[in-house]
């Protein structure tokens, strides 16, 4: 009885907070987690970006920015997607003038294993693109751009924080032309310093999960003072082809895994839980799994159905500070259910 009314109570202030807890014994499994695994976009950085430079490929008949515009995506919807809308906000008066030429056939949905996404697209005077958009390393990978050709612009650019995307074109079922890159740069939030301080006065370890690049999660890290050194910074990758035994070793060093796809995810979670309990905030149907094995699961409002299913608790704001609050409210309501039993 004094377990549930402690509980319940629990589950009460978190709701005051914007926090909904799912399972009762969840607040209690909040408490006490001792390390938070969370991506890094809209919890640590605002998830707002701007448009801050380009890159233009040599031989290209359109700006990138265009070209990334075109293949946007439900921009009427309420939310639509940063990087769409980031595209379309950095846009010229000439070359909104230049994309409202075109008309809008079909929409390639976003590859993670790929990291890119297309659309088909038909001017008014008839001509067809195929324009594809994404990660840097898939235009390399491609062969439609040499490494050498732009390894220094997307170093400055990744040191810097910025994202980047790359984007090329095929005209009426021509051979791909690369079309250059967009950068844009997403700011911490205001209240990110402050509460990584908290989190560490409160000896909980924060680790980002991204699918971002190595750089460009590094100079994040460092920012919201969760990094000090590269050792702390590896691509997820490169981490899980590590011998086991060295895996178990570092795991618990690492602040920040980059380019990790979804099914890796639940590797690492799998891996830290044996050393910690673990706090887990995602949202996609890939982060199903991970959600599962963590031992307190948590995901914003927005998140996809199956996410907000599988999760203990749904965040109202998609703030770091609630869920290090919320750390903070387990613990006490296990302190105080102590001292009723008592």
């Amino acid at each position: 009885m004094v377990l549930t009314f402690s509980l319940s109570r629990g589950a009460l202030r978190f709701a005051k907070n914007d926090v909904i807890v799912k399972r009762l014994s969840a607040v209690q499994d909040l408490g006490s987690v001792n390390l938070l695994c969370t991506d890094k976009t809209g919890t640590i950085t605002e998830n707002r970006l701007i448009h801050v430079n380009d890159f233009l490929a040599s031989g290209s008949d359109f700006h990138p920015l265009v070209l990334a515009r075109l293949a946007a995506h439900d921009l009427e919807e309420r939310v639509p997607e940063p990087f769409d809308l980031a595209a379309d906000q950095g846009l010229s008066a000439e070359q909104r003038a230049e994309v409202d030429r075109f008309l809008l056939l079909r929409e390639e949905a976003f590859d993670p294993a790929l990291r890119s996404n297309g659309a088909v697209v038909r001017r008014d005077d008839g001509l067809g693109l195929h324009i594809r958009r994404g990660s840097p390393e898939y235009f390399l990978d491609q062969g439609l751009i040499a490494r050498e050709q732009v390894s220094g612009w997307l170093a400055e650019e990744e040191r810097r924080g910025h994202r980047v995307l790359g984007v090329s074109y095929a005209k009426d079922e021509g051979p791909p032309v690369f079309g250059g890159f967009v950068s844009f740069e997403d700011k911490l939030k205001d209240t990110t310093l402050e509460t990584v301080a908290e989190a560490k006065r409160m000896n909980v370890a924060i680790t980002i999960i991204t699918g971002d690049a190595l750089m460009v999660a590094e100079a994040v890290g460092r920012e919201a003072g969760l990094v000090t050194g590269p050792d702390e910074v590896m691509e997820a990758s490169a981490f899980l082809a590590l011998p086991v035994h060295e895996q178990h070793e570092r795991v618990g060093s690492i602040r920040v895994f980059a380019r990790t796809r979804p099914e890796q995810k639940l590797e690492l979670i799998e891996l830290l839980k044996e050393q910690y309990t673990v706090g887990f905030l995602g949202e996609g149907i890939n982060d199903a799994p991970a959600l599962k094995a963590a031992h307190a699961s948590m995901v914003v409002q927005s998140a996809a159905d199956v996410a907000r299913e599988t999760a203990d608790i749904v965040l109202l704001k998609n703030d770091l500070r609630v869920i290090v609050e919320g750390i903070r409210v387990g613990r006490e309501t296990h302190t105080n259910t102590l001292k009723y039993i008592r």
